[in-house]
């Protein structure tokens, strides 16, 4: 018998004030229904603001999902933000389709992102050279075994690649961005200078370019040194 159960239970032949009922001349057990009810609805439309594109991507079969997951009484976290979490780990559990899995980890990740890291204000690159050192905040760069950007955007996939994505927030919210391995390795030398950065670098400067126009403008730089 869960909490809810046994609550219901111990109000069985109990003469609750109108306070404690809330529902005027309402039994004690229509009000418990009614709470019961708001108690899901709330929780299930928390859950579907975290996960909205996969609500979409999996259309029926969402609803089949969200009955299995209330009727396994699922236990509840001690802050309601995280059912999100748990919710997650049951569809993980049940859902054996690899673009629905990685698209809620996706989702999950933007969600809790906010709670755990610092939202960064933009500083313009100094003038560079190959001893300039770069102190970056720390990279959240995540692994997703599916192309979960081009899935979440509603744009076309062309291949069933797996993709490291960093996700980051400035000024203007929450951002993400698709690393190549080139990029992600300039990244984590940079700490060390900009001419070991630029090992990994490619030789389509063009490109190399752009990526370090982003990086001025992505919040990510915090310092620098010689």
């Amino acid at each position: 018998m869960n909490w809810f159960e046994q609550f219901k239970h111990s109000m069985k032949g109990a003469n609750p004030t109108n306070d404690l009922i809330g529902a005027k001349s309402a039994s004690a057990l229509i009000a418990l229904e009614h709470y019961r009810y708001q108690h899901e609805s709330k929780i299930r439309d928390a859950i579907e603001d975290t996960f909205p594109q996969t609500k979409i991507h999996m259309r029926e079969k969402w609803e089949v999902l969200w009955t299995s997951f209330w009727e396994s009484k699922p236990h509840s976290p001690r802050s309601l933000d995280f059912f999100g979490e748990v919710f997650l780990q049951f569809m993980l559990g049940h859902v054996k389709d690899i673009a629905t899995r990685e698209l809620a980890r996706f989702e999950w990740a933007m969600e809790i992102h906010p709670w755990t890291h610092e939202r960064l204000k933009v500083m313009p690159l100094p003038a560079l050279n190959e001893e300039t050192k770069l102190d970056l905040a720390p990279l959240d760069i995540q692994e997703f075994s599916y192309p979960v950007m081009a899935l979440y955007q509603a744009e076309e996939i062309n291949e069933h690649t797996s993709e490291r994505i960093l996700f980051w927030m400035k000024e203007s919210g929450l951002h993400f961005r698709k690393l190549q391995p080139w990029e992600e390795n300039i990244l984590k030398a940079l700490p060390s200078g900009l001419g070991v950065a630029l090992e990994y670098a490619p030789d389509d400067q063009e490109s190399v370019a752009a990526f370090f126009q982003w990086l001025g403008s992505s919040g990510l730089v915090q310092g620098s040194e010689e």
